[in-house]
């Protein structure tokens, strides 16, 4: 169904679906958010001209230069992918990424790969 509905469109290369973990029952949100970050179960375009680039955030890294060349992203809250969130539990990248002042490096990274525009 996630498919079907990208599909509609030319200009959303980018979807995906919102952790089950961060949409609640009880939360009330939207089917979908437009032009937001797609982490982990994503749908992409098979000729995005884009590829997955650097050590960290490799998927925000691509939200952001799809967004940034003027492509739409979607991100469903209507179908939820059931990942543990980040750091909740031991393993994958805990032990290399995550640990010590890892979340600084991922994010000067990013911040390296994406800088502000003067004001």
């Amino acid at each position: 169904m996630a498919e079907d509905f990208v599909e509609r469109y030319t200009n959303v290369p980018l979807a995906g679906f919102n952790y089950h973990g961060l949409v609640k029952y009880t939360d009330r949100v939207p089917p979908y958010y437009l032009n937001t970050r797609v982490y982990s179960c994503i749908l992409i375009q098979n000729d995005l001209p884009f590829r997955w680039r650097g050590r960290y955030n490799e998927d925000t890294d691509l939200s952001l230069r799809v967004l940034k060349d003027g492509y739409c992203t979607i991100l469903f809250n209507a179908f939820l992918a059931g990942k543990v969130t980040t750091m909740r539990m031991n393993g994958g990248n805990t032990d290399i990424l995550y640990k010590d002042d890892g979340r600084r490096l991922m994010a000067e990274a990013l911040a390296e790969l994406h800088p502000m525009l003067p004001r």
